[in-house]
């Protein structure tokens, strides 16, 4: 479950990057980068300012989200083409298996 502010905008960033993904492999480039053009003037429309890491909040629920849903899934896209796609494809892969991990262990 969702423990921590780092939880939650990581899951909700994946939520709306991880559809693009599938979109650039089964459509092509120009449709993923017209839906990544989208989420970022989406993104910039709704931004209030409320920062990611939460550090003035004690949950997520206490704020509006639906514009953090959409920051949160662009922050994603600017890692990936920070890193590149793949070294974020192992992170990702090493932090799936991390929760895994964590899971098994709990439960």
């Amino acid at each position: 479950g969702i423990k921590s502010w780092g939880d939650w905008w990581i899951r909700e960033g994946l939520v709306q990057f991880l559809p693009n993904t599938f979109l650039r492999k089964a459509f092509g480039n120009n449709e993923y980068l017209s839906n990544i053009i989208k989420d970022y003037e989406s993104a910039l429309a709704c931004d209030k300012g409320d920062p990611l890491h939460g550090a003035s909040f004690r949950h997520p629920q206490e704020l509006s989200l639906g514009p953090l849903r959409e920051k949160a899934g662009v922050v994603m896209h600017m890692l990936e083409r920070k890193i590149g796609a793949e070294a974020f494809q192992k992170v990702l892969i090493k932090a799936f298996k991390h929760t895994d991990d964590r899971q098994q262990e709990s439960g």
